[in-house]
């Protein structure tokens, strides 16, 4: 699939299945068809890990994850983390989770994101595996991004990767054929 945006509005192309959408980057009206409620902001929220903004509380706590044995893949074992979470400023005493980025403490990459709407659900977990070194900087060539609400996953994989490359205003359009019907999304 094929996926460009400009900021406010966006075009989907799945070659594929022939079909392709556009609509304004704020999902108006869900869909029962967890696709059709596929933004530009989940693929950008998922795919780099953002620190806090200005007006937004840290807290940091330590916790443990069990995971395979990397040399006995039956056996488990158990890896320290941090747990990171991003908070709204209160609002009177509540202050709300925006996201919580899980760390490993054993090399402090981010190994999951989890990102809350307004009613503290989670409405996209992503997971990073596979790390690559893309010259000095290390980054996931696996992204799994999981919609629990919507009832699908993407599986992201970074083939090549080219950073901080001067990006032309036509790499943002994409010319969908005439012969594909394009669905008006809200």
């Amino acid at each position: 699939m094929d996926m460009v945006s400009d900021g406010k509005t966006w075009k989907l192309w799945i070659p594929p299945r022939n079909r392709a959408m556009e609509g304004t980057n704020q999902v108006e009206t869900p869909s029962k068809n967890g696709l059709e409620n596929l933004r530009p902001s989940v693929f950008f929220d998922s795919l780099l890990v953002r620190g806090p903004e200005p007006n937004e509380i840290v807290s940091l706590t330590s916790d443990i994850r069990i995971v395979e044995d990397p040399k006995k893949k039956k056996d488990l074992v158990e890896e320290p983390d941090y747990d990171l979470q991003i908070l709204s400023q209160p609002n009177g005493q509540t202050a709300h989770t925006l996201r919580v980025i899980h760390i490993s403490r054993t090399n402090l990459l981010p190994y999951q994101q989890d990102i809350y709407d307004d009613s503290g659900i989670v409405v996209t977990r992503a997971t990073y595996s596979n790390y690559q070194n893309y010259g000095s900087i290390p980054f996931p060539s696996k992204i799994v991004i999981t919609r629990p609400m919507d009832k699908y996953s993407l599986t992201v994989t970074i083939t090549k990767l080219s950073l901080n490359q001067k990006l032309d205003n036509d790499q943002f359009e994409m010319k969908i054929p005439d012969t594909v019907p394009i669905q008006k999304m809200n």
